[in-house]
């Protein structure tokens, strides 16, 4: 998912297709229908903390930096080269 993508999303612009949502679900280790579920729009912050997974936990998990996810949280974009 690209940067501007999912910034659509964490500000409420934008609904992903599942594929994505899955795959942050599976990250977060959540039912899927836990994430379908959420009110609109879920920050991905909000997910997180649902998940009960630690800021540093994610950034280990989708191999980026504790400050690039904790400035996403914040509403900065993530950088281009986080990975997918």
């Amino acid at each position: 998912m690209g940067e501007s993508t999912n910034a659509a999303w964490e500000r409420g612009r934008y609904q992903p297709p599942l594929k994505p949502i899955a795959e942050l679900a599976a990250v977060l280790q959540l039912p899927l229908i836990d994430l379908l579920a959420l009110p609109k729009p879920a920050l991905p912050a909000q997910l997180r903390r649902v998940a009960d997974v630690s800021i540093e936990t994610l950034a280990e998990a989708i191999d980026v930096p504790v400050a690039q996810v904790a400035a996403s949280e914040d509403g900065a974009e993530m950088p281009a080269q986080a990975n997918d």
